[in-house]
């Protein structure tokens, strides 16, 4: 396989094992932490260790994660605070439009497209959608709120509600 189509490709496991790793915690722990430790973390959350040491080497080969003392730790990579700023978008891309663009020879036929279609996850877009608005544009709306009176306020798109919840 071609260097390039062969980096496509790794990067489709790239963005599979950030997103399962936010999704379960581990990239918060590790921001979290100096070091993790892989096997009490697996215990703390039930998870397979197999499984897990998996997904750490995914995110190794992207320099998002080192494994250091004998392997049973895993702490920040050289990438990690750029993965972690930006992991909501892995998120809504995997868990939020995957089973959509598994589909995508489907959704093109014009004999699929009708109803619901476009099969997105809502919970997943939801909660991209609230780690992208803390990462990127809640501080810009508090202090837009903060220098306006208001009585009534929409936020359309907003993923999770948590704005207006805070509100």
């Amino acid at each position: 396989m071609d260097n390039e189509i062969a980096g496509l490709f790794n990067s489709t496991i790239g963005a599979a094992g950030l997103a399962a790793t936010y999704e379960i915690g581990l990239l918060d722990e590790i921001q979290n932490n100096e070091r993790v430790g892989i096997q009490e973390f697996c215990e703390k959350r039930a998870l397979h260790q197999g499984s897990i040491h998996a997904l750490i080497h995914i995110l190794q080969c992207f320099d998002i994660v080192e494994r250091n003392h004998g392997g049973d730790y895993v702490e920040k990579g050289t990438l990690f605070g750029e993965a972690f700023k930006n992991k909501g978008y892995f998120l809504w891309l995997v868990g939020g439009y995957g089973n959509m663009l598994q589909n995508l020879s489907r959704i093109v036929m014009d004999d699929n497209r009708t109803g619901d279609f476009v099969n997105r996850d809502p919970k997943y877009i939801a909660l991209a959608s609230k780690d992208y608005g803390f990462q990127f544009v809640d501080s810009h709306v508090s202090e837009m709120l903060d220098e306006m009176p208001f009585k009534v306020v929409a936020d359309l798109g907003c993923g999770s509600a948590g704005r207006l919840i805070k509100l």
